[in-house]
């Protein structure tokens, strides 16, 4: 199994406990976006190490983690990470989480981590219906895409195209890290995060679309012990509404056999890039994403 020093996910983002619920880390260029900044995924999966840093209990496991992004961090330059226990229940601990950077906030955030609960109702939502990923072509990975487009290996399958001009907003398909690695909370935060946003296959040219909201529910146990962390997980990511410059999006991950084990919902802003107009959907579309 990897550890902090043998896998590249975790000592990007790795924290130092510094004592009293303080934490430091460091957010790392290899996972950058268009338009500067680290991916949203990516830096809540920071923000989520130092929550379970702090709460120490392996039977309380990771349930929801909401954080509301308010600027951008910069790169190699130390966090400050505060975490708080607000409440610690019989089988419930409430978490609160604030991210600084050189005297400046930078995200706020709510953990809950609990233990197993009685079952009173089984019922889910099923998996796509996807072939199988060894007959899916892996999306290659150009010069000009940002640097986390390096860092997982995307098989797109479901939805239309990127930048095709399509009637829905609706993408997935099979995605891993590229170095293999368990599936666990932290991965989930940082993959539920991780794909081109849903309404991209409703335009013809790049925009951008910055995370202000985010929050992921865990939904199984994680990691999943017999799950190979080589394995390929499905992915659905879907948006209903866009409108005065934000957008929601839902996104699922399923294992193979079709185990949910973890969704999300963020709210993000949708904008061209800086000089240019987003291009309709009925014009021709893009040669290539960004």
């Amino acid at each position: 199994m990897a550890t902090t020093t043998e896998h590249r996910f975790d000592a990007d983002t790795a924290v130092v406990a510094q004592g009293g619920g303080i934490y430091t880390a460091v957010c790392s260029s290899d996972w950058g976006v268009p338009m500067g900044g680290p991916n949203g995924g990516y830096f809540a999966a920071i923000l989520a190490r130092a929550v379970l840093a702090e709460v120490d209990d392996a039977e309380r496991r990771p349930r929801s983690l909401s954080v509301q992004f308010l600027r951008r961090p910069a790169y190699d330059v130390e966090l400050r990470i505060a975490v708080t226990i607000e409440r610690v229940g019989r089988t419930m601990s409430n978490v609160t989480v604030r991210a600084e950077q050189e005297g400046k906030l930078l995200a706020l955030g709510m953990a809950i981590a609990a233990l197993d609960q009685t079952v009173a109702l089984d019922y889910t939502t099923p998996a796509p219906v996807l072939p199988s990923p060894d007959d899916v072509p892996t999306l290659p990975v150009h010069p000009q895409m940002p640097p986390i487009a390096s860092r997982y290996l995307c098989k797109p399958c479901l939805g239309p195209a990127m930048f095709s001009g399509g009637d829905e907003a609706l993408t997935g398909g099979w995605i891993r890290l590229v170095d293999p690695r368990p599936f666990d909370a932290l991965a989930a935060v940082a993959y539920l995060d991780a794909w081109l946003p849903a309404p991209f296959t409703m335009v013809s040219s790049p925009l951008i679309a910055p995370t202000l909201d985010y929050t992921v529910h865990l939904r199984a146990a994680l990691p999943v012990e017999e799950l190979d962390p080589a394995a390929f997980l499905m992915l659905r990511m879907r948006s209903t509404t866009s409108a005065s410059g934000m957008f929601e999006e839902d996104c699922e991950i399923w294992s193979p056999d079709g185990v949910l084990l973890a969704q999300s919902r963020q709210l993000a802003l949708l904008a061209p890039l800086r000089g240019q107009a987003a291009t309709p959907a009925s014009a021709d579309p893009a040669p290539s994403a960004s």
